[in-house]
């Protein structure tokens, strides 16, 4: 995806962690251990205060799409004996700083727990690919990239999978709902694609 740490700290970025938590972002160092898995935090935090004592911070890492959407990943870092925070979680992308958002008010029950997106702009294929992840977690929130589902719910995975990479291409090339859909067909995309984005939408939250 197209989003990047916003290590700027512009002001839109505090207004939008204003809306989660008391407290402010922060810009930490990834420095991540031998035994660091990606994306695994909750594990790699564990394993690091059984190994060097300390505690863990639960928040938000935030990432930032400009002039798109904003978002904000549950996240936990090690906060060492001396009280600083260190992420020790090496991230998909491979950022080396990251922006994080403690928030004393959330912990980590053993249940994954969904991003928080704020579209930057009133393009309606924006909100359609919030809509669409937010549909997602409710279908296969604590199932992580469509492991071991079968039969309708692996083909209703397989769909949300091509669904996000198709409205993510047209995000991307700038288009919007009356824009000629990128499929091909000829027809704009509130005609085309959008109505079967909807339909899949009302088909991962079961209504």
């Amino acid at each position: 995806m197209n989003t990047i740490a916003p290590t700027s700290l512009p002001p839109r970025i505090f207004e939008f962690c204003k809306k989660i938590s008391t407290e402010s972002p922060v810009i930490l160092q990834v420095e991540s251990e031998g035994f660091s898995e990606t994306a695994e935090c909750f594990n790699n935090v564990a394993i690091k205060i059984e190994k060097d004592g300390g505690t863990v911070a639960h928040g938000w890492l935030i990432w930032d799409w400009p002039g798109v959407f904003t978002e904000a990943e549950f996240h936990a870092v090690w906060r060492s004996p001396e009280d600083d925070m260190i992420d020790i979680t090496p991230p998909y992308d491979g950022e080396l700083l990251v922006v994080f958002l403690p928030d004393p008010s959330r912990t980590y029950k053993g249940r994954r727990v969904d991003s928080i997106r704020h579209a930057a702009n009133e393009n309606r294929m924006v909100q359609d690919f919030i809509r669409l992840c937010e549909a997602n977690y409710v279908r296969f929130g604590q199932v992580r990239n469509g492991a071991q589902l079968e039969g309708h719910d692996a083909e209703l995975y397989e769909n949300f999978a091509k669904a996000k990479e198709f409205i993510l291409d047209g995000i991307r090339a700038g288009a919007n709902r009356n824009a000629p859909c990128l499929c091909g067909g000829g027809e704009r995309y509130k005609r085309c694609h959008e109505p079967k984005l909807h339909k899949l939408i009302t088909d991962l939250i079961g209504k």
